[in-house]
């Protein structure tokens, strides 16, 4: 009798530790599946383009561009859509690229994240491919008021540096550092490196990100082309 009743005590100790595992293993594995699936749901969202129309460039307005100039879209990709809301610009834009004329062909260099692309941080790809992730109606590229050409010059070998170190894609965030760079940092980096301008002290921030809006001002830039309609180049 002594035994069996210290037997019982102990089975149902047993059990009930058992039972606490299983419940345990339990609640963490169904929190997995659903931080899973979750996940699999946001970043279909993000990769799935909104449509299959893209931008395009007519040979008359390929013929206008120049090394240097500045090129702003709108991604074809759900997480363009997550850009614009977070800066919540007057002429919403999600990236940006920077022009440069090779062997008679033009080129974007420009920074992204690998999750969008396969391929983190620096590229370059031709104009034709870098617009066909555009979004149509929202390309803009536009020209910096340069003082003189050596601040081109400048401007292109500070992006072209950047492409040859294979700089990573800044995903924190953070200008205050150059070791990663987000797109729109990369150009205002670029453009401070030529003294075009002070980027910290001279233009605008939306929740630390450097805003896209800062190349549309007519202080230092001039519209090229604009197929946005919210921007018109005149």
């Amino acid at each position: 009798m002594g035994n069996g009743r210290l037997t019982i005590p102990r089975i149902f100790k047993f059990y009930r530790k058992t039972s606490i595992v299983f419940w345990s293993l339990y609640a963490i594995t169904a929190v997995a599946v659903m931080a899973l699936l979750f996940y699999l749901r946001i970043r279909t969202a993000i990769l799935t383009p909104p449509s299959p129309e893209h931008e395009t460039l007519s040979n008359m307005e390929l013929a206008q561009l120049q090394s240097g100039d500045i090129i702003l879209i709108q991604g074809i990709l759900g997480s363009a859509d997550i850009i614009m809301n977070i800066c919540g610009e007057p002429v919403p834009l999600s990236h940006s690229g920077i022009i440069v004329e090779q062997e008679d062909m033009l080129f974007v260099i420009h920074t992204i994240n690998n999750t969008l692309s396969g391929i983190d941080g620096m590229q370059i790809h031709p104009i034709e491919a870098f617009i066909e992730r555009a979004r149509e109606r929202s390309l803009i590229i536009v020209r910096p008021q340069w003082k003189n050409t050596l601040q081109c010059e400048k401007t292109l070998e500070y992006v072209t540096l950047k492409l040859t170190a294979g700089v990573p894609f800044d995903n924190s965030f953070n200008f205050k550092s150059e070791e990663t760079l987000y797109c729109t940092e990369l150009i205002a980096r670029a453009l401070d490196f030529s003294d075009f301008w002070h980027s910290e002290r001279d233009c605008s921030f939306i929740k630390s990100i450097f805003a896209f809006n800062n190349f549309l001002n007519p202080v230092y830039f001039t519209p090229v082309i604009s197929h946005h309609p919210r921007f018109i180049a005149n």
